[in-house]
């Protein structure tokens, strides 16, 4: 029985060939077993979604023809028409798409949490055609302004305003729900889980890596930094994480959810959102999983399954930054590992070291009250 990975693309699940034999893409990611629409890269090549879902269904079927007992796994809506046809024994891991909907869309799930007693920023919720800069200045005694849409990931569809032209140049539509809070300094952190029938797994916690650009663009991990996190936010972090994560587990979620929070100056902690599906750190975790015989997407696997698996006890100290050039992070120095999958496409250098006062990423001025 093999199992298959099915996507557009597959950046964020690399690094788990010792659990899919296969990936069938629309773009190539260079993994062992990957077959693709496109040769090039999602750059160079718009997706005609109607050809690669024909091609995609083909190739599903070819697998099947030779491989009865194959499992295929899929995150993304987008995909269901491949998979529409597929009976339940060759699905792998796949929840339900509305739940997935609702876990994804950030009033909800900070609405949800929030029942939970967990902690998060003070928001605004509304449309585009009700938000003027003064009026939020008014609101919340701020000047500086984070908007959000209500879906996106990496950074995508989220802003940093810190005037009223900055917020016009947005064109929010009339129509349109955001969040809106005023901008904290911030340590953004991320936590990884595995939720299934019985327990609640967590992962080790990175750091994010962000830019502001006036967008906040996700540009890579920091495991080292966060094993320094005070034990005050470790407790908090794995208290928040066992509460959401039993929330998500009685709301029939299974498998891998990334969360994200963001550690204020004086240490409180406040979630962000939720990632419900792998995350942009996680290929880094697969690889220190190896020696453990496992990877997370056999551990998202598990999580459906017979709940017997174990989750090894286990540090990273290493960080990663994306890149899409050679030159990309030259101010950290030569990397102890490059991970270039396709050429022309995002690529990761690895550190065996804290890379997050090295360069210009989102974190407070002190973090004396943080990090160790």
């Amino acid at each position: 029985m093999g199992n298959y990975y099915v996507g557009v693309t597959g950046t964020n699940v690399i690094c788990n060939e010792t659990h899919f034999d296969g990936y069938i893409t629309a773009y190539p990611i260079g993994e062992p077993g990957n077959i693709s629409f496109y040769s090039d890269v999602a750059s160079k090549q718009p997706l005609d979604k109607p050809a690669f879902e024909k091609w995609a269904r083909e190739k599903v079927a070819s697998i099947l023809s030779r491989d009865p007992d194959a499992k295929f796994t899929f995150f993304n809506r987008s995909i269901e028409p491949i998979c529409a046809g597929l009976s339940d024994e060759h699905i792998s891991g796949h929840n339900d798409w509305d739940l997935l909907k609702y876990l994804n869309n950030k009033y909800e799930s900070r609405d949800m949490v929030q029942k939970r007693d967990v902690p998060v920023l003070d928001y605004l919720h509304c449309t585009g055609d009700k938000i003027t800069y003064d009026a939020l200045v008014k609101y919340f005694g701020a000047k500086n302004f984070v908007i959000q849409k209500l879906f996106g990931a990496g950074g995508l569809g989220t802003y940093f305003v810190t005037s009223d032209a900055e917020l016009k140049n947005l064109h929010l539509s009339a129509d349109e729900l955001v969040s809106v809070s005023a901008y904290v300094d911030n340590l953004p952190i991320n936590s990884t889980l595995m939720i299934s029938s019985k327990n609640v797994y967590e992962l080790p916690i990175s750091v994010q890596l962000i830019k502001n650009t006036g967008n906040f663009e996700y540009m890579g991990g920091d495991f080292e930094i966060a094993n320094r996190l005070t034990s005050k936010i470790k407790s908090g972090v794995h208290a928040y994480n066992q509460s959401i994560g039993r929330e998500l587990q009685l709301m029939g979620y299974r498998g891998i959810c990334g969360v994200d929070y963001i550690v204020l100056p004086d240490g409180k902690i406040k979630f962000m959102e939720l990632n419900p599906r792998y995350q942009g750190s996680s290929f880094l975790l697969s690889m220190a999983l190896k020696k453990y015989g496992t990877s997370i997407a056999k551990m998202n696997a598990d999580c459906f399954g017979s709940d017997s698996m174990v989750v090894p006890s286990f540090e990273v100290h290493r960080s990663f930054i994306n890149c899409l050039r050679d030159d990309d992070g030259i101010i950290l120095g030569r990397p102890s590992e490059i991970i270039k999958k396709v050429e022309g496409s995002t690529f990761r250098k690895i550190y065996d070291e804290s890379i997050l006062a090295r360069d210009n990423f989102e974190k407070p001025d002190d973090v004396s009250s943080i990090i160790l």
